[in-house]
């Protein structure tokens, strides 16, 4: 298991992670984030996810 800083606006394996779980929510999407970051220039979103041994996020959190 390892961790990784990730930018979920423009990461890919955020969405697909964001998408694909079943507790995910509209507050995690990269739209939703990105319509944020529209609206507060300064601030920046990032996420803290946890990888398997494959490098596939399996969890996640996103702040700004």
């Amino acid at each position: 298991m390892r961790f990784r800083i990730c930018n979920p606006i423009h990461d890919p394996d955020w969405r697909k992670l964001v998408e694909g779980h079943q507790s995910s929510s509209i507050y995690q999407h990269p739209l939703y984030m990105e319509a944020l970051a529209r609206t507060y220039p300064h601030l920046e979103p990032f996420g803290f996810v946890i990888m398997d041994g494959n490098d596939k996020y399996t969890a996640g959190i996103p702040f700004f």
